[in-house]
């Protein structure tokens, strides 16, 4: 049975911006952004800085901005 182990993350957050919308996108990209939390442009979320959030983000790159919090 494996163990899972728990990131550490210090409490960083990183904001993203939606610059661009939806419209050329693949299914995928969509429910990316949906399960991120964006539905439209210029939607801004404030997210933990953990690898699972930074995989998804590089999904969508062209699509986003990313601004760390201090």
């Amino acid at each position: 049975m494996k163990t899972k182990t728990k990131v550490q993350n210090d409490g960083k957050k990183i904001r993203i911006v939606m610059i661009h919308g939806l419209d050329s996108c693949t299914k995928k990209q969509k429910a990316i952004a949906k399960a991120l939390g964006f539905s439209r442009p210029n939607d801004t979320r404030e997210l933990l800085d953990l690898p699972s959030t930074r995989g998804a983000v590089k999904k969508l790159e062209h699509l986003l901005r990313i601004e760390e919090v201090k």
